[in-house]
């Protein structure tokens, strides 16, 4: 009886589907045809979007709002975006079974309560096939980031360099290593690269300084160039070379 008595009050005032205007009808583009057309449009313009679905910790599938697009009214578009700079443990499912990476529930879980279904902006970056390549922002803060603090993904360098948040592809790098430092999740069995202790007055050392390119001429099969300490002082550039029988030579060029 209370069902049908709010029901009977709804149809007098009007409201929600008794409403006598027009209703307004959601148009879903669920494939975008050309995606490199529609990449060239967009591109790192700040678009409004929901979260509708976490495929992975660095995956997303969101709906583009139409306030953000040149289409239709209330057109609404639905793609797939992968985080530019970084990687995530990756998730597959065989067999209808859900076979995940190590760790890689963990980055799900870590980017599905933070993100589902809730406003974002996204950044389009890149396009491969399907699935276009962006930075994902939330008042919050960066997921990219978070993910790479928590040690639930890690950089990839070539893929560094598409990121167009300001500052971000550098604050990539220094979370990455804090996690290495504290070894979190993925980074568990990180072991840090042992580099050779430096002596400036060491000939078995190679001294970090300034690289010159050029040509030996005199039996150049007779040495290797340690890439070079040199020292710049009134007796011009000293570089090092050593001949095949391990004996050090120093050379001090007079004209460069």
């Amino acid at each position: 009886k209370q069902l049908v008595t709010a029901q009977e009050q709804a149809k007098s005032l009007g409201k929600g589907r008794w409403s006598p205007n027009l209703p307004v009808t959601r148009e879903i583009l669920w494939s975008v045809e050309n995606t490199r057309s529609f990449f060239e449009s967009y591109k790192n313009r700040p678009l409004k979007a929901v979260v509708e679905n976490v495929r992975d910790g660095c995956s997303v599938q969101v709906f583009i709002l139409p306030e953000s697009l040149n289409e239709k009214p209330n057109t609404f578009v639905y793609v797939t975006v992968t985080m530019s700079g970084i990687k995530s443990p990756s998730i597959r499912y065989e067999d209808g079974k859900i076979v995940p990476d190590a760790w890689g529930l963990d980055a799900l879980f870590f980017t599905e309560s933070r993100l589902l279904q809730r406003d974002v902006t996204i950044l389009l970056e890149s396009v491969f096939n399907q699935t276009f390549v962006g930075s994902i922002l939330h008042p919050n803060g960066n997921i990219a980031e978070l993910l790479l603090r928590h040690g639930l993904a890690h950089c990839i360098d070539w893929n560094l360099n598409l990121v167009s948040v300001p500052g971000a592809a550098e604050a990539y790098k220094i979370a990455e290593r804090l996690a290495k430092e504290k070894r979190l999740r993925v980074f568990e069995n990180y072991q840090p690269t042992q580099t050779p202790e430096v002596h400036a007055d060491s000939h078995q050392t190679v001294v970090p300084g300034k690289i010159f390119s050029g040509i030996v001429s005199a039996r150049p099969t007779l040495f290797v160039i340690l890439f070079i300490w040199t020292h710049i002082g009134e007796s011009g550039h000293q570089i090092y070379m050593r001949h095949t029988d391990n004996l050090i030579c120093v050379y001090l060029l007079r004209v460069i």
